[in-house]
């Protein structure tokens, strides 16, 4: 197993879960797939490096660019991978403007980037439909939102759940002045918490994810997704880059996303050797029962082509907008490349 190494992206810190399967990043051991054979230093040299921002900590989202980078998809390509968490999931689109080439985000998360002016577009789709929850445990004495009236709600430390949580909570009468919010840092920790007691329900996790675990941990999970609560469907999780980043190298990105997506399928063929490499790679925060139930939850729910559903998007732009949670229309040309094919998309 290959080990992990801080690295310094200038004040923020950011864990290095490991380089491209096939061994030749400069700083792995040359550990190999299973029944690949090693590259030889030729190959290594000849491979271009870049680098990818998760989300968050390793989980059964990532399960398809960690297995395809386990299996050397990415080194087939002439690619050499550096897989990197953010310092926190607040920070990671940040990474994208000058450190990272490429940073998996929730689609939400990454309008509001823009709003904000930084120059940050979706490259493909990794989950094309809304896994976003609102969780609680059975024997809470919590019937439904209105519930949460003065009770601890955990979530992720990203701007667009807390904007989605104050939409969620409003149309029980409520506001987050209502609840006390308790941040968690990665999404990781809201199972954890929830199931402590730190909190009485959790918000920003998914119901494939979060709430597989809770089910695999033993507990009665009362899960409840965002669009049963009035949110619109979107694509929950994208590959983003900044603007203009692939113009000149456009074969970068076409090497990229087909060992993605490959990756994407060898994981819905195994999710078991997915769920490892969540495993192996989430620092231990992710057990074996809860990597391989979220992954196998997930696996049926991955993309395996680029395109991002663009007249959808353009409607979730519109109801954020008139949610008032960005003050512009932010045209879908702006938001999203131009596709990029590689392979058949999957229809959520």
């Amino acid at each position: 197993m290959k080990t992990f190494q801080l690295l310094l992206a200038g004040v923020a810190a950011v864990l290095l879960l490991g380089g491209c399967g096939g061994g030749g990043d400069g700083t792995a051991s040359g550990e190999t797939a299973q029944g690949a054979p090693p590259l030889t230093k030729k190959q290594k040299e000849d491979l271009t490096e870049l680098q990818l921002t998760f989300e968050s900590r390793a989980n059964p989202e990532d399960a398809g660019v960690l297995l395809g980078d386990r299996l050397g998809y990415f080194a087939d390509t002439g690619l050499n991978m550096y897989l990197l968490g953010p310092a926190a999931p607040s920070l990671a689109l940040g990474y994208a403007v000058e450190e990272t080439d490429i940073v998996m985000s929730p689609l939400p998360q990454l309008i509001l980037a823009r709003e904000e002016g930084l120059p940050l577009v979706a490259i493909g789709s990794v989950i094309p439909e809304t896994t976003m929850s609102m969780i609680w445990l059975r024997g809470s004495r919590i019937n439904g939102i209105a519930d949460l009236k003065g009770r601890r709600i955990g979530m992720p430390d990203l701007s667009s759940q807390k904007e989605f949580l104050a939409y969620i909570l409003s149309k029980a009468g409520l506001t987050l002045g209502d609840v006390k919010l308790e941040g968690v840092g990665y999404a990781d920790d809201l199972v954890s918490k929830l199931e402590r007691g730190g909190v009485d329900a959790i918000f920003g996790g998914s119901w494939n994810v979060e709430g597989a675990a809770l089910k695999a941990n033993g507990q009665r999970p009362v899960v409840i997704r965002a669009t049963q609560l009035g949110v619109p469907e979107f694509d929950e999780l994208v590959f983003v880059s900044r603007r203009g980043r692939f113009a000149k190298k456009p074969e970068l990105l076409r090497s990229f996303l087909k060992a993605a997506y490959r990756g994407a399928a060898a994981v819905k063929e195994d999710p078991v050797a997915g769920s490892e490499t969540v495993v192996d790679k989430s620092l231990e925060f992710v057990s074996p029962k809860e990597g391989e139930a979220g992954t196998k939850a997930t696996a049926p729910l991955f993309s395996e082509s680029a395109p991002i559903d663009r007249r959808r998007a353009a409607k979730l732009v519109d109801w954020m907008y008139e949610q008032g949670m960005i003050k512009n229309r932010i045209p879908v040309s702006k938001l999203i490349a131009p596709s990029t094919s590689a392979g058949t998309r999957r229809s959520p």
